[in-house]
């Protein structure tokens, strides 16, 4: 991309498409559907969830209840 000066502008014009048909992916491969800054903190506790919901420690409603309620604030 360095070589051609970022693809002569064919990058950014993906990304718009891409960000405005709402299809954008964050660098983990996740959907982005807020475009405001999160707080770190919010996703690592996500992160921490998810794991433990992975290891078995918490179920899946307690998982989807911790995610609703960092999505709130």
């Amino acid at each position: 991309m360095f070589f051609t000066f970022g693809g002569l502008g064919i990058w950014a014009t993906v990304d718009f498409v891409f960000a405005v048909a709402g299809i954008m992916r964050d660098k983990e491969g996740r959907l982005i559907k807020n475009w405001e800054e999160s707080p770190q903190t919010s996703s690592k506790a996500v992160d921490i969830a998810r794991e433990r919901y992975a290891k078995g420690e918490i179920s899946k409603k307690e998982y989807e209840q911790i995610k609703e309620d960092l999505n709130e604030s």
